[in-house]
């Protein structure tokens, strides 16, 4: 997994769900520190990253010019490069 940049703390925000909302594909995050929540559509932010869409059980998001996909149910931290 590629490493996510220092400063926001992207480990302690969980992507807990994708679902298919109003406007089209929401991602569902939790940070498990605080308990706080946010749902984001494509092209909200959370930190740096902003949310794409879905493939498959996975968030799609940017950061810096690079794609990567986090798994549900994974930190935000543990991210996997987009071809």
């Amino acid at each position: 997994p590629q490493p996510a940049p220092a400063g926001f703390p992207y480990e302690q925000w969980l992507l807990t769900g994708l679902v298919e909302g109003p406007g089209g594909i929401e991602a569902w995050l939790r940070n498990g520190a605080t308990g706080e929540k946010m749902l984001l559509v494509p092209g909200q932010r959370v930190g740096d990253a902003v949310f794409h869409g879905a493939q498959g059980d996975a968030g799609e998001f940017t950061q810096d010019e690079q794609r990567f996909l986090v798994q549900i149910g994974q930190a935000m931290s543990a991210r996997a490069p987009v071809g």
